[in-house]
């Protein structure tokens, strides 16, 4: 019976933790909305705890809902093993083509023509970049000159479908076969070039290179119709309820200022 008796007041001790942690913002502000002294000031320790582990929390479920490149990784991988045809859309035929002739999967060479181009064959960029994939001049030559594609493909062609997606898709591969064979830091590099994608080690901290991965990878699920959209997310609870966890560590820290507000110190009220 004695250890029973001890081993039910620790359950108790641990109970009442518990509801000291998920009640002490109730507590805090009820506290300020009063202007009464804490019933104890272990009140407050307990609120202190839990405002830090929701902004610790807060963060790092921030930097992982922005920062899914391993999980990317993981679900591109399948373009890598299992290929699939792309029908009813515009240059299928061509992209077909030489998705196969580089073993690509035509839905990722696809995805990627939409991002960079939405499939305007004569789409020239700011920067010089050309045609359906948008190549570069320097790309484009460079891959000319070494022989990696046909030399009819000269650069003067960038602007014709088949020439520019021949020429992209080997580019694409090329890249896939540096990073033997992670299309996530591939795309990175067909966004940001290679050097700095071997510069950071990973995916460059550019807004426009993490948008551009993010939009290719949803791309490319939205086109396999054996791969539903979902999975593309990364853990799809937390992405669909982010939103509300933000809302409450606003809430913990507009009580913390509020009862600051009120009480004027820390240590006014003890």
């Amino acid at each position: 019976m004695a250890f029973s008796f001890e081993g039910g007041e620790k359950v108790g001790k641990i109970v009442h933790i518990l509801l000291s942690f998920f009640l002490s913002p109730l507590i805090i502000f009820n506290s300020a909305l009063l202007k009464k002294k804490l019933p104890h000031v272990s009140w407050l320790y307990y609120f202190l705890f839990f405002f830090f582990l929701c902004n610790i929390l807060q963060w790092q479920l921030t930097f992982f809902l922005n920062n899914p490149w391993r999980y990317l990784e993981k679900v591109l991988a399948v373009a890598n093993y299992r290929k699939i045809e792309v029908k009813d859309i515009a240059y299928a035929d061509l992209i077909n083509k030489h998705a196969h002739n580089n073993s690509l999967d035509p839905c990722l060479v696809a995805s990627v023509i939409a991002q960079e181009s939405a499939f305007q064959s004569q789409a020239i960029s700011p920067t010089g970049a050309k045609g359906l994939m948008q190549i570069i001049p320097g790309t484009w030559k460079m891959l000319w000159e070494k022989g990696y594609v046909d030399k009819k493909y000269i650069y003067q062609r960038a602007l014709e479908p088949e020439a520019n997606i021949a020429v992209g898709s080997k580019y694409l591969k090329i890249l896939i076969n540096k990073y033997q064979g992670n299309i996530v830091l591939a795309l990175a590099a067909y966004n940001a070039g290679h050097g700095n994608v071997d510069k950071y080690h990973g995916v460059p901290p550019f807004t426009e290179t993490r948008l551009y991965v993010k939009s290719v990878a949803q791309n490319w699920s939205q086109m396999r119709v054996d791969f539903p959209y979902g999975k593309l997310i990364a853990h799809p609870f937390l992405q669909t309820n982010y939103r509300y966890f933000f809302f409450l560590n606003c809430s913990i820290w507009l009580i913390l200022f509020f009862w600051l507000y009120r009480t004027r110190s820390l240590f006014y009220r003890f």
